[in-house]
């Protein structure tokens, strides 16, 4: 583990690493768990995330984005500190080990009304986040935590800002192109007055992920690449270079797949009325898509009755052996 130290805090395990840094457990003198993220200088753009943690520590709280209870941007080890969005789990030598929960670990578990809950409640939190002039540029299912107890779930997101911006030179790029908009993948700039509409793709690309347990475009070469990352950790090495593309490419790559299909037909005219505002979020030019999240909740609204951010029944998991 790093030569870490907060003042008030406790340094536990590492938790998991990442593109831009690894995650700690952490403990307050009264108990309370927290999560540490270490974040590595060069994979970030440093003037962003700084932007990004201010306007988090003045913007009102939401329930379903993460809070930051402290940061350091300013000397090494950059950091912030977070809720803990994990558990502890059995191990076979019959210890326990913590381990985060996002909805990456769900997709497929849940049935349809539960998949459209999670995308409602994403939908009221990115709209919050657009609300206070904020956005993530990094959207995806290990982005999104599971929250929430007592039988109830809720979700709650983090890392903002740790993406594929200009400035973050030796980000690796690992599954963030297969949410990321053509346009991003191409400038990157997030000065850009659209770049709330890169978090309407992502979103897109969740929400249809969520309910078709696939991608909505490039799910062959995610099939791909996974294997050989899978591939690349047992064996060691380094990805092949027909996965391993740049962000040009990958633009290149999304735009040849222009078409989106559901896997099955709308049971409904209220659920055809939903797929249809994530088609639109799905659109490969950013001027056909809503200019933020807080068109996309009033187009849900529009679509149908259904309570935004309510919380769902959590599905029956099994533990861990």
């Amino acid at each position: 583990m790093e030569n870490l130290a907060l003042e008030n805090y406790s340094f536990h395990e590492v938790l998991g690493e990442g593109s831009c840094g690894r995650v700690y457990r952490c403990s307050t003198p009264e108990g309370e768990m927290r999560a540490v993220k270490v974040l590595t200088e060069m994979t970030i753009n440093r003037q962003l995330v700084t932007h990004l943690l201010e306007k988090l520590v003045e913007m009102p709280p939401h329930p379903g984005v993460a809070k930051i209870y402290s940061y350091e941007m300013a000397d090494v080890p950059l950091h912030y500190v977070t809720d803990l969005f994990a558990r502890a789990v059995p191990t076979p030598t019959g210890g326990q080990r913590w381990r985060s929960r996002t909805i990456e670990d769900m997709i497929g578990a849940m049935d349809v009304e539960q998949s459209w809950q999670i995308i409602h409640s994403l939908t009221e939190a990115l709209s919050h986040l657009h609300q206070h002039d904020l956005f993530h540029c990094c959207i995806k299912p290990s982005n999104v935590f599971l929250t929430g107890g007592g039988g109830r779930l809720g979700v709650t997101i983090g890392d903002l800002g740790q993406g594929w911006v200009n400035g973050a030179r030796y980000l690796q790029l690992h599954d963030i192109p297969f949410y990321a908009s053509p346009e991003q993948l191409r400038t990157a700039n997030f000065r850009d007055e659209q770049v709330k509409q890169w978090d309407v793709y992502s979103f897109g690309v969740v929400s249809y992920l969520l309910l078709n347990c696939r991608l909505p475009r490039m799910q062959d070469h995610y099939s791909q690449w996974w294997q050989a990352l899978q591939n690349a950790y047992q064996q060691g090495g380094a990805l092949p270079a027909e996965v391993d593309l740049s962000p040009y490419d990958y633009a290149t790559r999304l735009e040849s797949e222009s078409a989106v299909q559901w896997v099955d037909v709308a049971e409904s005219l209220e659920e055809a009325n939903l797929r249809k505002v994530i088609d639109q979020c799905l659109s490969l030019d950013a001027r056909e898509r809503f200019p933020d999240m807080r068109a996309v909740k009033e187009a849900f609204v529009a679509a149908c009755s259904v309570e935004l951010g309510s919380d769902v029944p959590v599905p029956v998991e099994e533990e861990e052996a």
